[in-house]
């Protein structure tokens, strides 16, 4: 009789254990840090063929950036090394900024397109990181800063560089 109540008592004691795990906060594993690993890899393309420095345009709170494609958002980029109006970058595209003061790199600033992400906003991911990986704009953040001027209607996927450069 006195283990009659022992199975009830396994169940909602497995229960109450499992609820307090901590979930993982995307099933992909992609967070600031996987993100910013990711853009360290020099397999990256320069914005038309060149690691020119090309100066803020338009409203741009960017400043003077250079700019590169991972080989899957350099894929879709035309002859002049632009994405085509109407034409979207492929899921898994990267999509990187670094803004520079003078000569010296300040910011990492990448775009990821991952529209299934729990964190992505208009189907991107967004980010800003120091050139040592610190996190100066976060995933978590779903590109609030962010989307307001990149959904412009002078935008071809979310990116305005190509419209103003």
């Amino acid at each position: 009789m006195k283990f009659r109540y022992l199975p009830i008592l396994l169940l909602v004691s497995s229960v109450i254990l499992l609820s307090q795990c901590e979930k993982d906060p995307d099933p992909s594993g992609i967070d600031d840090d996987a993100l910013f690993s990711m853009v360290q890899n020099n397999n990256f393309v320069y914005y038309k063929g060149s690691n020119t420095l090309l100066n803020g345009a338009g409203d741009s709170p960017h400043g003077s950036f250079k700019l590169r494609f991972n080989a899957k958002a350099a894929s879709v980029l035309d002859a002049s090394g632009k994405l085509p109006a109407g034409v979207s970058f492929p899921d898994s595209s990267i999509v990187l900024k670094e803004v520079y003061s003078g000569n010296t790199l300040q910011l990492l600033i990448p775009m990821m397109k991952f529209p299934s992400h729990n964190q992505s906003a208009s189907g991107w991911l967004w980010a800003e990181y120091g050139p040592s990986g610190k996190v100066v704009y976060a995933l978590k953040k779903k590109g609030s800063g962010c989307t307001g001027c990149h959904g412009g209607s002078t935008n071809r996927d979310f990116t305005r560089s190509f419209d103003l450069h």
